[in-house]
């Protein structure tokens, strides 16, 4: 987002043809809700993500299914050069599946706030954001015996001129830390991407 700032006079992008498209993803797997945080280029990196989750800045959901991003509508204009289209509105949306009491208290504080900023990540780990949402979550669905609970959300945003995705493989696992479990005088369990647990 910080490069939607430039002036007239500057040189127009010379990009070069990719051998093919980029497989972003389709499948949203986190949602990252959060108060806005200073970060140096367009998309946050998963060490800013780290420092801003641990100062309490954003939330981080995971557990997710048929999250996605779908386009919702356009204001046509029928102008002197011809059509033209204003206010691409757009929205990511899915269910909350793995949820306990802390989730659930969660999600009702976010559904009171307006204005938060909303980073999405795909499975092949992309990230894309921050778009400025009101954060919109159900109450817990239960659908009867057997079926597991689970939470709505939706969270509508304007296109901006320019949707910004990063890749990185560390975005999988944000608030994982060394990938380790340590038990007191037993040594080092290896637990790859399930982060730091010590035991005291």
């Amino acid at each position: 987002m910080n490069e939607l700032l430039f002036s007239c006079a500057d040189d127009l992008l010379q990009p070069t043809t990719p051998e093919c498209t980029t497989d972003y993803g389709e499948r949203v797997d986190q949602i990252i809700i959060g108060e806005y945080f200073a970060i140096v280029g367009n998309i946050p990196t998963p060490d800013e993500f780290k420092i801003a989750h641990s100062s309490g800045k954003i939330t981080i959901f995971k557990g997710l299914s048929n999250g996605h991003r779908v386009f919702v509508s356009e204001t046509a204009i029928e102008g002197l050069y011809g059509t033209e289209y204003w206010d691409k509105l757009y929205r990511v949306e899915g269910n909350l599946r793995r949820i306990d009491e802390d989730v659930a208290r969660s999600c009702e504080q976010l559904d009171r706030r307006q204005g938060m900023m909303l980073w999405y990540i795909t499975e092949n780990n992309y990230c894309f954001g921050g778009y400025t949402v009101n954060p919109s979550f159900s109450e817990i669905i239960k659908e009867g015996v057997g079926a597991r609970p689970y939470i709505q959300f939706s969270m509508e945003y304007f296109a901006v001129g320019a949707d910004y995705a990063e890749y990185d493989n560390d975005y999988d696992d944000i608030i994982g830390f060394s990938g380790v479990i340590t038990y007191p005088d037993d040594g080092t369990i290896s637990f790859p991407g399930e982060g730091e647990i010590i035991y005291p």
